[in-house]
């Protein structure tokens, strides 16, 4: 590394210190970037000069600064731009796509034009777009272009995991990298966040973390919004940093089902809406398309590649039904005469939390969620003593505990206790057992549930099942950044409340998913 800083003090072109290392440019430009080491015309030395020269600022975003009047104009080398070339970029009417062409290498493609003219002169959009339809692309594109052509940006990229963050952050990246101006215009940058020389900044987060705190943002973009666990967290975090710049929002993604936070968005009259299927990117053949066609369930296909929401039976929960046993109610925390009461327990194991139950029956049967609690990062000790208490204040007629793994002594400790538990164990055939009763009883109208109670609600609407090889249906949450730690205690807590002299039968809706007929009315073994 020592050979190279000193090649770029001597400020060799970079065509010449490729040659010297008998490389590429894009190599030393990467090599450079790895070892925050910055061209000698920037004033970045190496440890064998032992002082800094003063700054001859060449970079792209300082330049641009000076052209809008931001900073006074000093004596500057030659450049790779004329600065008619830089204010047709800002003054023109898709002056983006010159910078594009120009700068990244980049035709746009029509579709992408219109992506750009929908963020910038709409506060609030939602894109639903096909696989590898180039939305992540235009992205980075319309990124690099707002923090290089505008001053004091602030940009985040948030996605449900690191991971699909740092994809579209390496994009931009890449693009900085392929560029010297570009590359010149960086300040400072690491694995999550990138600043320009003009105080712009992208940075690069997840939505698993704690995001709050970030304030001054202009445009945030919410990557892959189909996977995000808690939609309506996550925008409760972002909507108040775009408060002070009154900041744009992106919501963009694959489609997926008719739930969840993209779906909500794109149903929004806020929100200003681009549905594109992959076909839209000329790159994408038509061959590659209908082998895509072949291979994957209609489905899954009109959803990854057509862009078109599933109404498809993947949800298990139809939202009318949902809509239908929903009611706003403040929850109980006493027992009421004329009820009985169960509780449900889903354990929490390593990321998930624990959640309690509380249903109460009636006279008429009427199943009513009294109360959920919900215990994060407690020990089981405190979660015994906690439903010990429960118990005391509800008199539970049945407590319905999930039994599997680490909950195994916890449901030999509720027995200890004398409490009146019945374990379940969480196996295929039990659950689609007990979540087809539950499912009947709610289109019963024997199940009240509180409008109120976001995680259950969402949950709720994106509770999946597919059916698997062997033909039977397995359940799970919508993706696997998602949690059923809420909507799985509720239907523990209605499997307890069944008459124990009833024996219960395969639903309709189910046998058929699984490939049972009409004719079979086996009971389900436990």
């Amino acid at each position: 590394m020592d050979k190279l800083r000193e090649l770029l003090i001597q400020k060799k072109p970079t065509q010449e210190i490729a040659a010297y290392f008998g490389v590429d440019e894009f190599a030393i430009r990467q090599a450079m970037y790895r070892h925050k080491i910055k061209r000698g015309d920037r004033g970045a030395k190496s440890k064998l000069e032992g002082k800094h020269e003063e700054k001859v600022r060449t970079d792209l975003a300082t330049r641009i600064r000076i052209l809008k009047g931001e900073e006074k104009k000093e004596d500057t080398p030659h450049f790779g731009f004329t600065d008619d070339q830089i204010r047709r970029w800002l003054t023109e009417p898709q002056g983006y796509s010159l910078f594009c062409k120009e700068v990244l290498g980049v035709q746009l493609q029509d579709y992408q034009r219109q992506m750009f003219d929908l963020v910038l002169n709409y506060p609030r959009c939602c894109f639903v777009i096909g696989r590898q339809g180039g939305k992540d692309f235009t992205i980075a594109c319309l990124t690099l272009w707002l923090t290089i052509t505008k001053s004091n940006q602030k940009i985040l990229l948030i996605s449900p995991a690191q991971r699909q963050s740092d994809l579209l952050y390496d994009r931009i990246l890449t693009f900085i990298g392929l560029n010297n101006e570009l590359f010149n215009s960086v300040e400072k940058s690491n694995s999550e966040m990138c600043k320009f020389t003009n105080n712009s900044v992208i940075k690069s987060l997840p939505s698993t973390t704690f995001i709050r705190g970030e304030t001054g943002v202009t445009l945030a973009i919410m990557n892959e919004a189909r996977d995000f666990f808690d939609g309506n967290s996550v925008m409760a975090s972002v909507l108040p940093m775009l408060a002070i710049e009154k900041g744009s929002l992106v919501i963009m993604s694959s489609a997926s089902g008719c739930s969840g936070l993209l779906w909500d968005c794109f149903n929004h009259p806020i929100f200003q809406k681009l549905q594109l299927p992959t076909t839209v990117n000329k790159f994408i053949t038509a061959v590659w398309i209908e082998e895509q066609r072949q291979i994957l369930p209609t489905n899954y296909f009109e959803m990854e590649f057509m862009a078109q929401f599933s109404e498809a039976v993947d949800s298990f929960f139809p939202v009318s039904l949902i809509q239908k046993c929903s009611k706003p109610y403040d929850f109980t925390h006493f027992r009421e005469e004329g009820k009985k009461y169960y509780l449900g327990i889903d354990w929490g194991r390593v990321r998930d939390a624990s959640v309690f139950t509380v249903v109460s029956v009636d006279c008429d049967g009427v199943k009513k969620v009294e109360n959920i609690i919900e215990l994060t990062n407690t020990p089981f000790s405190s979660q015994i003593e906690h439903i010990k208490l429960l118990h005391e204040t509800y008199n539970f007629n049945k407590i319905t505990a999930e039994k599997a793994g680490l909950s195994l002594p916890l449901v030999e400790r509720l027995h200890e206790e004398g409490l009146p538990v019945m374990p379940f164990e969480p196996t295929l055939d039990n659950k689609i057992e007990a979540f087809n009763h539950i499912l009947t009883e709610m289109e019963k109208g024997n199940v009240v549930i509180p409008s109120n109670h976001t995680k259950l609600q969402h949950e709720l609407r994106t509770f999946r099942y597919e059916i698997t090889t062997q033909g039977k249906a397995k359940l799970h949450h919508a993706s696997e950044y998602g949690s059923d730690d809420f909507v799985d205690s509720l239907c523990f807590a209605v499997w307890g409340t069944r008459k124990p002299d009833v024996e219960f039968f395969i639903g309709p809706d189910i046998s058929k998913l699984c490939g049972y007929g009409e004719e079979s009315k086996e009971p389900w073994e436990m």
